[in-house]
């Protein structure tokens, strides 16, 4: 995890910084992006799925945080830690249906087992400039959850360093809609669906197992 320290807050709203005429307002307005200062470094969004991650947003914009001081920040680290079991397993649940979901008219989805080659619909749009595509807005927090896991899987832990995956930086970089990165290959479609292939066939079998072990019982 990324040091806590030398937290560097940006203006609470676009244009402007924080009106100290208004001192409850503007201390409440500091507050809130300090914990969302220390959210990030903790980089939690690479071990949440989804859900919990905007779950924690609308707490941070929303509801009343407590005053940032050593035990607070402790105290809410020490309950994430305490939760990273849980939150894992719950990306891989999140990761596993992402892949096989299950009212899917494509035939490379349907089956109980996710597959070495799956189609993610309305993932991709036509992009600009020299990039024929483009990741949709929706589809980049999925696309990441979808590397962590595999990452996570293989032993090497949440390896990338940005909140980008390295299949959107690919699929942006390609002159042709087609590419690989060091887990897929993938095509692009004009259609907006992304057909992807892990090399790693062996992480796509454990995450059946760790993930689908009750669906897959239940279906045999």
């Amino acid at each position: 995890m990324k040091s806590l320290v030398s937290v560097r807050l940006r203006p609470r709203y676009y244009g402007s910084g924080f009106d100290f005429t208004k001192p409850e307002e503007a201390l409440e307005g500091v507050r809130r992006q300090c914990w969302e200062a220390l959210v990030e470094r903790l980089e939690l969004r690479k071990v949440m799925t989804h859900e919990r991650w905007q779950e924690l947003q609308r707490q941070l914009e929303r509801e009343e945080l407590p005053e940032i001081s050593v035990e607070s920040v402790n105290a809410f680290v020490a309950g994430y830690m305490k939760d990273l079991p849980t939150l894992f397993e719950e990306s891989l649940h999140e990761v596993f249906d992402m892949l096989r979901p299950r009212r899917s008219e494509l035939k490379t989805n349907r089956g109980p087992e996710v597959g070495v080659k799956v189609i993610l619909h309305y993932t991709v749009e036509e992009g600009y400039g020299r990039n024929r595509f483009a990741v949709r807005y929706h589809s980049e927090q999925r696309l990441t959850a979808l590397e962590n896991v595999l990452n996570a899987l293989a032993g090497n832990g949440f390896i990338n360093n940005s909140y980008h995956s390295a299949l959107k930086t690919a699929i942006e970089a390609s002159e042709d809609g087609r590419g690989e990165t060091d887990l897929f290959r993938f095509k692009a479609c004009k259609n907006g669906n992304l057909h992807i292939q892990c090399k790693r066939p062996a992480l796509i079998a454990e995450l059946n197992r760790r993930a689908g072990g009750k669906t897959l019982k239940a279906v045999a």
